[in-house]
């Protein structure tokens, strides 16, 4: 799932509440439109993340696209008008419950239409929306994420601010709903971590799955930050990252 929890926290805080809601409460939160999500699509300049297609499908930014269209929908099917229009007939028909399990059956009914036992979400600070569900921690080392362009030390600031979070929250949980993965640790291992991913999501690491991950990785030639001020910003990033490797036991890390 690419950026399912990402899409409806564009929305506000109404998707995570914790109240009892029905079927047809529910998929409102879902199919109702996530308004800085249009806005970015409708401004000429979106952003790679946004796989709906504009040009072609059925909804238009100007009057709104539903939250999970943008992202998560089309990430898996070349046709996400029609998932979203078959999610629409199954959905508002569910009982009233906690959000947190209206959000299991959804992937869980996912999970059959594209016959898997196993659903993996992928949002940036995830851990935050859903905290019940299993968590894998993938960070990113400040020198390797300054493609955009804004001062590096306002980055490293709000790189900063979301790791010690993100290490806040992560340690609430018990080791066996975490594991802790970097990109450095693909780029050295990847089959080795693919592997454990796999694992830790209780999905079996099938060989061909394992050498087309593998093929995705990217490897990139960087320069070293050295400026004072964006290493001064990330340094309690650094320090948090520090402090988590120090409380997880070593299965959370290797």
């Amino acid at each position: 799932m690419n950026e399912f929890f990402t899409s409806l926290a564009c929305k506000g805080n109404a998707a995570f509440e914790q109240r009892e809601v029905d079927g047809a409460g529910f998929w409102s939160v879902l199919s109702g439109p996530a308004r800085p999500l249009d806005a970015i699509a409708a401004s000429g300049h979106p952003m790679p993340e946004l796989l709906y297609p504009y040009a072609s499908g059925r909804f238009r930014p100007e009057t709104g696209v539903p939250a999970i269209a943008h992202m998560s929908l089309p990430a898996l099917t070349p046709d996400p008008d029609a998932l979203h229009d078959d999610l629409a007939a199954v959905v508002p028909t569910w009982p009233t419950r906690t959000p947190a399990d209206h959000y299991r059956e959804l992937f869980a009914e996912l999970g059959r239409r594209e016959r898997t036992s196993v659903v993996v979400e992928r949002s940036g600070a995830s851990l935050a929306f859903l905290p019940a569900l299993r968590t894998i921690d993938l960070t990113v080392k400040r020198d390797l994420v300054m493609r955009t362009p804004i001062p590096l030390a306002a980055f490293g600031q709000f790189w900063s601010h979301l790791i010690a979070q993100g290490v806040e929250e992560l340690t609430q949980l018990p080791p066996g709903h975490r594991m802790s993965l970097t990109y450095e640790d693909i780029l050295d291992r990847p089959e080795h971590h693919f592997t454990r991913l796999a694992t830790f999501a209780g999905a079996e690491p099938h060989p061909a799955w394992l050498r087309e991950a593998c093929a995705s990785v990217i490897r990139t030639d960087r320069r070293p930050v050295t400026d004072p001020d964006t290493l001064a910003a990330c340094a309690p990033g650094n320090a948090a990252l520090e402090h988590q490797a120090r409380l997880f036991r070593p299965s959370d890390t290797d």
